[in-house]
């Protein structure tokens, strides 16, 4: 068998892009992380002793917890479900020493201000 420069020219990209989506291509989701078992034992009100888990299974269906890193190696725990007939994307960014903040929250994938995600919390909250 013969190739010809045509085969190795199309060859080389092709196996180019094989490298590029092995390496940067989709990646199956985390479900199971550490970080992910601490942020559900995490309680975000100050008059309910209730864990966001709790309080999230409660009021939500369809939920999914996630672990990822972003580009700065940010550890990051999202929930992800459906929460009063809408979609519910809720970041948690994790810390060393146990230190975690509220990250971002999307609601039918349009993010919300930092006040509006106060309220949505206190709001689940006060549903339990």
């Amino acid at each position: 068998m013969k190739f010809g420069k045509r085969t190795i020219f199309w060859l080389i990209p092709l196996g180019m892009l094989g490298l590029f989506v092995y390496f940067y291509g989709p990646k199956d989701d985390i479900t199971a992380n550490p970080y992910i078992d601490e942020m559900k034992q995490q309680s975000f009100s100050v008059k309910n002793e209730a864990t966001i888990e709790e309080v999230l299974d409660h009021s939500c269906t369809k939920g999914k917890w996630v672990f990822f890193k972003t580009q700065r190696e940010q550890a990051v725990v999202e929930f992800k479900g459906t929460c009063e007939e809408q979609s519910v994307n809720l970041q948690f960014l994790v810390g060393d020493n146990n230190n975690h903040q509220l990250g971002a929250l999307l609601l039918d994938n349009v993010q919300q201000t930092s006040e509006k995600r106060t309220q949505f919390i206190e709001q689940l909250y006060s549903n339990l």
